[in-house]
C-alpha cells in the first residue's frame, strides 16, 4: 500500500473511532436523560393528580369523574393516565401526544425499559371504582433524542469527509514530488543522462530531491569516468592483440618458413638417397607445419579483426561464422547482419561481442543451433543478439566452466560505448541469449 493511501486509510479509522464514541456517548448522555425526564414527568404528574383528586368531593364521584380527570392528561408528552378496574381492565387511558417525527423501531429497542409508574391515592369516594395509575412514556422524548442524535451525527459525519478531503488534497500536492523522484529513481542505471527533478514542495521532500540531483550529478561524472577508462581499457587490449599479432606473424612466421625449407631440403636428399623411412618421417614434419602455419593465420585473423572490418562488419561476422563451421560441422550458424556505416570502435565492439559470444556457446554450450543478428533500431542505436538452444546459464553454472573474463570484457566494451549489455536465458528457457 502507498504512503499516501496508509495516511488516508490511518485518519479514516480515526475518523470511524470517534464517529463510534460520539455514538457511545450519545447513548450514555440519551439514557441519562430519558431516565431524569421520566422520573421528573412522573413525579410531577403524579402531584397534580393528586391535587386534583383530593379536591373532589360530593356529588362528583364515580368512574365519570375519574376517566374527566384522565383526560386531561390527554397530549402530554410523557406521562400516561390510566384507570385500571378491579379485574385488571383498563376502563380508561389518556391519550399521549404524538411524535411529529417517531424514532425507529430499533432505537426504541436500545432504551425500552420497565415504565415508570405512580399509583395515585383515591379518596374513600371512589372505593371500588378502580386505581388511578400514571405510566411514563417515552416515545416522544426518544424521538427528540433521535432527532438531535441524527443532527449531530450528520454534522460530525459532513466534518469528517471535509476533513478526509481536506487531507487527500494536501496529501496530494505535498507528496506529488515523490512521483517524480520515485520515476527518476527507477532509470537510475539506465544509459543516458539521468533526468533531474524539480527542488519543490515541502522541505522535508526538497532535500531528498536536492541530495537525489546531487547523486545524478555524481552518478553521471563517475559513469563518464568508467566510460573512458572502458574505452582505454578496450584500446590497451587491442594493442596487445595487435602486438602480440605481430609477434606471431614477425617471429613464429619466419620460423616456420626456415623450418619447412629445411624440412623441404631434408625431404630432398632424403629422395636422393633412396631412404623412405626419412622421406615419410619428413613428409609428416610438413604437414605438420602446413597445420602449424593455418593456426598462426586463423590466430592472426581473430586477433586482429581490422582487415577483415575494412570489408565491412558483415563480412567479418560472416568469416567469423565460417570459422566455426569449419570445426563444428553439426552446428547450425545463422548470420543476419545489417550493412550500414558504422563508427570503427562500434564495428569492432560489435565484432568482439559476437567473436565472444560465439565462442563461449560452442565451448560450453553444447548448441545445434546458433543466431548471431546485428540491427539498427533507430536514433543511432544498434542492438546485437546471440542466441543458442544448448544447456543454458543453469548447466554453465553447473558445470563450473568459463571463468567469467570474456562476459567481463564484454561488458566493459559495450559501457564505453555508452550501451547496455545483458545476458540471460531465453524465453522458452532453451539456451542463452547475449543481447
Amino acid at each position: 500500500m502507498s504512503l499516501r493511501l496508509t495516511l488516508i486509510a490511518g485518519i479514516f479509522a480515526l475518523m470511524l473511532l470517534t464517529l463510534a464514541a460520539g455514538i457511545g456517548a450519545v447513548y450514555v448522555t440519551a439514557g441519562n436523560k430519558l431516565e431524569t425526564e421520566m422520573t421528573s414527568a412522573v413525579r410531577i404528574g403524579g402531584r397534580m393528580m393528586q391535587r386534583a383528586v383530593e379536591m373532589i368531593g360530593p356529588p362528583f364521584t364515580g368512574q365519570e369523574v375519574l376517566e374527566r380527570l384522565i383526560a386531561t392528561f390527554d397530549g402530554d408528552r410523557h406521562v400516561r393516565a390510566v384507570l385500571i378496574g378491579p379485574h385488571g381492565i383498563v376502563l380508561a387511558s389518556s391519550r399521549p401526544q404524538e411524535a411529529e417525527s417517531p424514532a425507529p423501531g430499533w432505537f426504541l429497542d436500545m432504551f425500552r425499559t420497565e415504565p415508570k409508574i405512580l399509583a395515585i391515592e383515591l379518596p374513600p369516594v371512589f372505593e371500588g371504582v378502580g386505581a388511578l395509575v400514571l405510566q411514563s412514556s417515552p416515545e416522544n422524548e426518544l424521538a427528540e433524542v433521535w432527532e438531535d442524535a441524527t443532527r449531530t451525527l450528520a454534522l460530525l459525519s459532513g466534518l469528517c469527509g471535509m476533513t478526509l478531503l481536506l487531507v487527500f488534497w494536501q496529501l496530494k500536492l505535498g507528496l506529488k514530488p515523490l512521483d517524480s523522484l520515485s520515476a527518476a529513481f527507477l532509470r537510475v542505471g539506465d544509459a543516458g543522462r539521468l533526468p533531474r527533478v524539480p527542488e519543490t514542495g515541502p522541505s522535508e521532500l526538497v532535500h531528498v530531491a536536492r541530495g537525489y540531483n546531487d547523486m545524478a550529478e555524481r552518478l553521471e561524472r563517475s559513469e563518464g569516468q568508467n566510460r573512458r577508462l572502458n574505452a582505454q581499457l578496450a584500446e590497451v587490449q587491442e594493442e596487445e592483440r595487435a602486438e602480440l599479432a605481430r609477434d606471431l606473424h614477425d617471429e613464429i612466421g619466419p620460423f616456420l618458413f626456415a623450418m619447412d625449407v629445411d624440412a623441404k631440403a631434408i625431404e630432398t636428399a632424403a629422395v636422393a638417397r633412396g631412404d623412405s623411412v626419412t622421406t615419410d618421417r619428413i613428409a609428416g614434419i610438413r604437414e605438420s607445419l602446413a597445420r602449424l602455419r593455418r593456426t598462426v593465420r586463423e590466430l592472426l585473423a581473430r586477433l586482429r579483426p581490422a582487415a577483415l572490418l575494412d570489408l565491412g562488419l558483415s563480412h567479418a561476422v560472416d568469416h567469423l561464422a565460417a570459422f566455426w563451421r569449419g570445426r563444428q560441422p553439426g552446428v547450425e550458424i545463422t548470420v543476419d547482419v545489417e550493412d550500414e556505416e558504422m563508427d570503427e570502435a562500434v564495428s569492432a565492439a560489435i565484432y568482439r561481442v559476437a567473436q565472444e559470444s560465439l565462442s563461449n556457446a560452442m565451448r560450453h554450450g553444447n548448441p545445434s543451433e546458433v543466431a548471431i543478428a546485428v540491427r539498427s533500431i533507430g536514433q543511432g542505436r544498434v542492438e546485437v543478439t546471440v542466441s543458442d538452444n544448448g544447456v543454458g546459464l543453469s548447466g554453465l553454472r553447473g558445470s563450473g566452466s568459463g571463468s567469467g573474463f570474456g562476459i567481463a570484457g564484454m561488458q566493459e566494451r559495450v559501457k564505453a560505448l555508452g550501451g547496455t549489455f545483458a545476458i540471460g536465458s531465453r524465453v522458452d528457457g532453451r539456451g542463452t541469449i547475449v543481447r
